[in-house]
Protein backbone atom coordinates (compact mmCIF):
# COMPACT_ATOMS: atom_id res chain seq x y z
CA UNK A 1 0.00 0.00 0.00
CA UNK A 2 1.18 3.51 -0.82
CA UNK A 3 0.16 6.71 0.95
CA UNK A 4 0.11 10.01 -0.88
CA UNK A 5 -0.04 13.06 1.39
CA UNK A 6 -0.91 16.64 0.59
CA UNK A 7 -0.67 19.54 3.05
CA UNK A 8 -2.46 22.82 2.58
CA UNK A 9 -3.52 25.71 4.73
CA UNK A 10 -6.34 28.19 4.52
CA UNK A 11 -7.42 31.18 6.59
CA UNK A 12 -9.46 29.80 9.47
CA UNK A 13 -12.40 31.96 8.37
CA UNK A 14 -12.54 29.86 5.16
CA UNK A 15 -11.89 26.45 6.75
CA UNK A 16 -15.54 25.35 6.83
CA UNK A 17 -16.01 26.18 3.15
CA UNK A 18 -12.81 24.34 2.23
CA UNK A 19 -13.85 21.29 4.24
CA UNK A 20 -17.20 21.32 2.44
CA UNK A 21 -15.34 21.38 -0.90
CA UNK A 22 -13.24 18.40 0.21
CA UNK A 23 -16.31 16.44 1.29
CA UNK A 24 -18.41 17.23 -1.78
CA UNK A 25 -15.83 17.25 -4.57
CA UNK A 26 -12.27 16.19 -3.73
CA UNK A 27 -12.93 13.06 -1.67
CA UNK A 28 -15.44 11.62 -4.16
CA UNK A 29 -12.92 12.32 -6.94
CA UNK A 30 -10.22 10.36 -5.10
CA UNK A 31 -12.59 7.50 -4.35
CA UNK A 32 -13.68 7.25 -7.99
CA UNK A 33 -10.19 6.29 -9.17
CA UNK A 34 -9.51 2.60 -9.50
CA UNK A 35 -6.92 1.52 -6.97
CA UNK A 36 -7.86 4.06 -4.32
CA UNK A 37 -8.22 2.21 -1.03
CA UNK A 38 -9.25 5.10 1.24
CA UNK A 39 -9.08 8.83 1.89
CA UNK A 40 -8.49 10.52 5.24
CA UNK A 41 -8.40 14.23 6.03
CA UNK A 42 -6.75 15.69 9.11
CA UNK A 43 -7.69 19.24 10.09
CA UNK A 44 -6.00 21.42 12.70
CA UNK A 45 -6.81 25.02 13.55
CA UNK A 46 -3.83 27.11 14.55
CA UNK A 47 -5.00 30.64 15.22
CA UNK A 48 -5.85 32.42 11.99
CA UNK A 49 -4.74 29.46 9.86
CA UNK A 50 -6.24 25.99 9.52
CA UNK A 51 -4.05 23.16 8.23
CA UNK A 52 -5.42 20.28 6.16
CA UNK A 53 -3.52 17.07 5.50
CA UNK A 54 -5.15 14.80 2.94
CA UNK A 55 -3.89 11.23 2.96
CA UNK A 56 -4.91 8.96 0.15
CA UNK A 57 -4.13 5.25 0.24
CA UNK A 58 -3.47 3.41 -3.02
CA UNK A 59 -2.84 -0.18 -4.02
CA UNK A 60 -0.09 0.70 -6.56
CA UNK A 61 1.93 3.46 -8.19
CA UNK A 62 -0.08 2.87 -11.35
CA UNK A 63 -3.24 3.77 -9.43
CA UNK A 64 -1.65 7.02 -8.23
CA UNK A 65 -0.65 7.87 -11.80
CA UNK A 66 -4.26 7.25 -12.80
CA UNK A 67 -5.22 10.10 -10.50
CA UNK A 68 -2.24 12.46 -10.54
CA UNK A 69 -0.42 11.63 -13.76
CA UNK A 70 3.30 11.06 -14.02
Amino acid sequence: MIVRMWHGRVPSAKAAAYRQFLNERAIPDYRSVRGNVSVHVLQRAEGDVTHFVTMTFWDSMEAIRGFAGD
